[in-house]
């Protein structure tokens, strides 16, 4: 999946490897891949994390630049 449903419903364009910055803790991380059922949130690895974890798509910022593969 490619988080269509985020980009339907929230008019945000979510792309794995794409940098972030989360709006409530401040935060930075890198999008992941979508994830199983939950089609209404992003996940994000955020700096010094080993996991990702889901976030709102509205409470994230999303800068331009990618992670180099």
């Amino acid at each position: 999946m490619s988080y269509e449903y985020v980009r339907r419903y929230y008019g945000v364009d979510p792309v794995p490897g794409q940098f972030v910055t989360h709006h409530v803790t401040g935060r930075h991380g890198v999008i992941r891949r979508e994830g199983g059922s939950d089609q209404h949130y992003v996940r994000v690895c955020f700096q010094g994390d080993k996991q990702a974890v889901n976030c709102h798509p509205t409470e994230l910022t999303y800068h331009g630049r990618k992670v180099a593969a």
